[in-house]
């Protein structure tokens, strides 16, 4: 499979993801953005303004299913942090269609649970925004007895925890096996 998005070329050779002439760093990944029904914007403009889709993939990317990409970079505001992108350029959960809409929410659930299940939260925070990045997509925060946001909302620049490649290894792990359902 090709895609391109500008001078940008995405190929998948199998399990691997090229971006241009670059060597794949060992991510198996699959198809690039798309373009909802619903959205006004051609892709001559969407790719100058929206960084997902000018890139053709997020940064971090830890896990893929039909409809989303899920991310987990070392740095995160909380052990545990993960977001799930969609694959379909939305500003809102709304304007996908409604197979999409089903899949993307059924996607959460799946993710929310495993990430609950692996870090041992209590609670899990679900936050979507859209104001910085117009491209759908919804944190998932774990919360913890004693955690820094006690009794609070989740300021995410104002506290980093880095996650050992074990961590998000147990991440890995959970989110792809929660995935395929």
């Amino acid at each position: 499979m090709t895609c391109s998005i500008g001078s940008l070329e995405l190929v998948r050779d199998g399990e691997e993801l090229f971006f241009g002439h670059q060597h794949p760093a060992n991510v198996t990944l699959g198809a690039c953005c798309v373009i909802g029904a619903g959205e006004m914007a051609s892709m001559a403009d969407r790719k100058t303004t929206c960084v997902i889709c000018r890139s053709g993939i997020p940064h971090d990317v830890i896990a893929e299913s039909q409809q989303c990409w899920v991310t987990a970079a070392p740095q995160a505001p909380l052990p545990g942090y993960v977001c799930v992108v969609s694959k379909t350029h939305v500003s809102e959960p709304f304007d996908l269609p409604p197979d999409q809409q089903a899949a993307f929410w059924l996607d959460v659930c799946a993710v929310a649970r495993a990430v609950r299940d692996a870090v041992s939260a209590t609670k899990i925070n679900y936050e979507i925004h859209g104001n910085t990045i117009e491209h759908l997509h919804l944190h998932i925060f774990p919360r913890y007895t004693g955690d820094p946001f006690a009794g609070q909302p989740i300021d995410g620049p104002n506290t980093s925890f880095h996650r050992s490649p074990q961590d998000l290894a147990r991440l890995v792990h959970a989110v792809r096996h929660a995935l395929r359902r």
